[in-house]
């Protein structure tokens, strides 16, 4: 039991480690250096900062599928904003993040209100928002190459990392204060204990419900800009696999699926994960497909290993 006490504690930051130091031996000292690792970052903020919010859903004993179309969306309205609609860059994404919280508040009503289930109200909400960004470019792709000073959000530098990489930090620390150290985070946790329980309780459910959908959208709108900075251009395709690289990083962080146990540093260090296995395998030159391969076995051996001490505590209660 204490191997199990150590590996709920710290599993997921041997595993990261471990996975650092494989590619590092593999590859060499090319794969420590400053640029190498600032490429890393932010290749994992977008990531990162959606599954820090993903956190209080998943937490919470919901999920929420239409992130990676509010990241969509965000691309499309901040390029279209720009380049047609003739708005500055901070309009453009005060405009986005104002329909962001509007998708939020969506997914978050139909939830509380009409009492229909997480999963079947994100995956109609994602379908509606994605068909509301291919409306808006007519499906095609939308170049602001002429918008440089957008890309300073992802080419400006301090101390070697970019300012994405840095919003990313300041995100994830914050989610993990509220989630530990305010009432919020404690009606989250309840909730995904006994929802039932806190209702009789008189909390506040349907509130809190609420607010963690419009957070996860503004996370979702967050990412959306970033990736607009780092690529200038609105895809109504892009975003498609947004919602499970969160779902998957949120869960191998050791975030429970049944609700009430959530884990924010444990997700940031499977987002690095992740990202350590997408840098290093493109650096190898190894195909794309193989890093869902990776991926999948990793997530499957922390299932596994959290299902194995789940065994071990029953015997031993």
């Amino acid at each position: 039991m204490r191997f199990w006490k150590i590996w709920d504690k710290a599993g997921i930051y041997i595993l990261a480690l471990t996975i650092f130091l494989v590619f590092w031996i593999i590859i060499g000292p090319n794969y420590v250096t400053v640029f190498n690792l600032s490429n890393v970052l932010l290749q994992v903020s977008i990531r990162a900062i959606g599954g820090a919010a993903m956190v209080f859903a998943i937490t919470s004993g919901g999920f929420d599928l239409s992130i990676g179309a509010t990241l969509t969306l965000t691309t499309v309205v901040v390029s279209m904003a720009l380049k047609f609609w003739n708005m500055s860059i901070p309009g453009a994404i005060l405009l986005a993040l104002v329909i962001g919280v509007a998708c939020g508040l969506m997914n978050g009503l139909i939830i509380t209100k009409l009492k229909i289930q997480t999963f079947v109200t994100t995956l109609a909400t994602m379908l509606i928002i994605r068909g509301i960004a291919f409306l808006i470019n007519a499906g095609r792709k939308v170049t602001i190459n002429e918008y440089m000073d957008l890309k300073l959000l992802t080419s400006t530098k301090l101390l070697g990392f970019s300012m994405a990489s840095w919003a990313m930090l300041l995100i994830v620390f914050f989610s993990w204060f509220l989630y530990k150290n305010t009432r919020f985070g404690v009606l989250v946790r309840g909730i995904g204990s006994n929802e039932t329980a806190m209702r009789i309780s008189g909390a506040k459910v349907d509130r809190t419900i609420i607010l963690i959908f419009v957070f996860t959208a503004i996370t979702a709108v967050i990412s959306g800009v970033i990736q607009t900075s780092q690529t200038l251009v609105g895809n109504a395709n892009s975003g498609e696999s947004y919602a499970m690289e969160c779902i998957t990083a949120t869960i191998l962080g050791g975030t429970s699926l049944s609700g009430g146990k959530g884990n924010i540093m444990g997700m940031l260090f499977a987002a690095l994960i992740l990202g350590f296995i997408s840098n290093g395998l493109n650096i190898l030159n190894i195909a794309y497909y193989y890093q869902y391969l990776a991926t999948g076995l990793i997530l499957i051996f922390a299932l596994f290993m959290s299902g194995i001490k789940e065994i071990m505590q029953e015997r031993n209660s």
